[in-house]
């Protein structure tokens, strides 16, 4: 290795390639998980960390529970116990558009509390556009306390945000005893409290009103299809009036018309009592789709022919100019003869393709959901004058999963605050089960986890140990020492709050959160000061991101939905981080004695 070159030098080389690496971070010129990669390998190559270190990073819980937790979290999304929490919020709006707003606001703070707030903001996303404009309000009047609200609710637990994991993770090895899993849930009330009052107070003042400027013309993550459900049997679904059929009152599907004896009834649907051989005919996200056909006694869409054995997947084809453009009827292909596909549902961009699926005139541009084997589906692709035939990403809820999904995050929860067994295994033993139950795919799950930011974690534990084998860490407490000896430890707070909120703005809070928490411990073990308080204040600093919309995830998914500036979020930004951390750094100081 090369450490012989930087004999009685490495302290000063480590802090060196730390500034390097946070102007990397700020540059942006690569991904933040591959600047940290190569700060890793820098530290590895250097010789500051040996091999058997570099290694036993992958140890750390910190990650691996991370990653526990954003299957979790995808396994209530595949349940569809986000997309219902949508819902209730829409249901709201409709007769009280201000409580609607509340009930968000709180469903983003506490669902953030216990599961990765990027989901719950994503999910939530096209259900605030839709409340904006029941409010008749600017979706960007909302968009930014929506991504807010993630952020402090995240503060509320130790699970909220994967930030407090990894501080916790760092701080165990360095001898502290570990949180548990509400230790910060009153700081994080005053937090929330002073945020939320914050927004009610100056949102109206600072937050931008641009609809004019496209504010409002996100697009829902799934597109929207006209499709027909047919009632196949006496059974379930006849028994009772539409509006107490579970089944079709789901947030992405709406019942646009019946079809009864050959009539088609448009008004007053909610009160129609269904029999069998009625056909809904609906518009609904293909989620919905795919869950409603594996549904028995249902049919959905138009199928014609036979249906060929084998696994059945869903797909969604463009139309493009020829045969079908010339004015060709839904209900006059043959792809269930010819391919053994049906036809789910079709959609036309602004407008609603037909009166019902059958009598939808096909036009170039428009997408069909189709459903068939993977053999079908290329014949399909090869004979006809579809293109751009691809897999679709929906998948059926499964909604009658949802009740093992929540139990199982919610015994997580509850024997890690009784302290039964450490919270990284409880998550491990948690997703083990919902595999198992089937209350997500494997491949799903997998898929949920963000790989970039565990390859993120875990390099930046490995810089965070090299700065304690090269002494850069005791180097940097022993300077601050003497200036930390004249002030009292709650200026001592606001100090270390500042220090994580503003490097967190700029570069990955979890970079962050690894190279401070070593730092503070040392101080406070210098000064005799509880480095408890002191990594509660590197939590906090470290999440409540607010200035910039790079600072944190969920900023950056909203800026980019709502057509935000820059400047917006410093507008609002600035005062939260100021007052959310003042009021932060007084709770901490009060919980702890200092």
């Amino acid at each position: 290795m090369m450490a012989g070159l930087f004999a009685g030098y490495e302290a000063l080389v480590a802090l060196g390639l730390v500034v390097l690496l946070f102007a990397m971070f700020v540059w942006e010129k690569y991904p933040a998980d591959v600047t940290a990669a190569a700060g890793a390998a820098l530290f590895v190559l250097l010789g500051f960390v040996p091999t058997d270190q570099a290694m036993g990073v992958f140890s750390n819980s910190a990650p691996l529970t991370i990653g526990a937790m954003f299957v979790l979290t995808g396994a209530l999304v595949r349940t569809g116990v986000l997309e219902s929490v949508a819902g209730m919020v829409l249901d709201r709006a409709k007769k009280h558009p201000m409580l609607a707003l509340g009930f968000f606001l709180f469903a983003a703070l506490i669902g953030s509390a216990f599961m990765n707030n990027t989901p719950v903001v994503l999910v939530l996303i096209p259900i605030v556009i839709r409340l904006a404009a029941a409010l008749n309000i600017a979706s960007t009047k909302l968009l930014i306390p929506l991504s807010y609200a993630a952020v402090l609710g995240g503060t509320l637990t130790l699970i909220g945000t994967s930030t407090n994991l990894l501080v916790d993770g760092v701080a165990r090895e360095q001898g502290i005893e570990p949180f548990s899993i509400f230790e910060i849930t009153p700081i994080g009330l005053v937090a929330a409290a002073t945020g939320i009052l914050l927004m009610l107070a100056m949102g109206r003042f600072l937050l931008p009103d641009r609809r004019e400027e496209g504010g409002d013309s996100v697009a829902e993550d799934e597109t929207e299809y006209l499709s027909e459900v047919a009632i196949l049997t006496d059974e379930t679904f006849t028994e009772k009036p539409v509006k107490d059929i579970a089944t079709f009152n789901q947030p992405g599907l709406r019942i646009i018309g019946i079809k009864s004896e050959n009539k088609v009834v448009r008004k007053d649907l909610d009160d129609v009592q269904l029999k069998k051989g009625d056909v809904l005919i609906v518009l609904a996200k293909s989620s919905e789709l795919l869950t409603l056909a594996e549904k028995e006694g249902l049919r959905v869409g138009q199928r014609r022919g036979v249906v060929r054995e084998g696994e059945q997947i869903a797909v969604e084809a463009v139309v493009a100019p020829g045969r079908f453009s010339q004015g060709t009827r839904l209900s006059s292909l043959s792809l269930g003869r010819r391919f053994g596909v049906r036809i789910l549902g079709a959609h036309r961009h602004n407008h609603i393709a037909g009166p019902d699926l059958g009598a939808v005139v096909l036009r170039p541009a428009d997408k069909l959901l189709l459903q068939g084997t993977a053999e079908g589906l290329d014949e399909l692709s090869e004979q006809s004058d579809l293109v751009s035939v691809t897999r679709s990403t929906a998948r059926a809820f499964r909604r009658t999963k949802a009740p093992l999904a929540l139990l199982a995050l919610g015994l997580v929860v509850l024997l890690a605050a009784f302290n039964v067994m450490d919270i990284g295994l409880l998550a491990m033993i948690a997703v083990a089960a919902i595999l198992i139950l089937r209350c997500i795919d494997a491949d799903e799950a997998w898929g949920s986890i963000d790989g970039s930011i565990l390859i993120l974690i875990f390099a930046m534990l490995m810089v965070g140990q090299g700065l304690q084998n090269t002494g850069a860490v005791a180097l940097i407490v022993e300077t601050i020492t003497p200036l930390m000896t004249s002030v009292t430890p709650f200026v001592m707070l606001l100090i270390i709050y500042a220090l994580a909120s503003v490097l967190t703005e700029t570069v990955t809070n979890n970079a962050v959160a690894v190279i401070v928490t070593p730092i503070v411990i040392g101080l406070g073990q210098q000064l005799g000061v509880d480095p408890r308080a002191l990594i509660v204040a590197v939590m906090f600093g470290a999440s409540a991101s607010f200035a910039t919309p790079i600072g944190y995830q969920t900023n950056t998914l909203v800026y980019g939905a709502g057509n935000y500036r820059f400047s917006d979020f410093v507008k609002i930004g600035l005062p939260m981080n100021i007052i959310v951390g003042l009021a932060s750094c007084y709770a901490i100081y009060l919980y702890y004695g200092l």
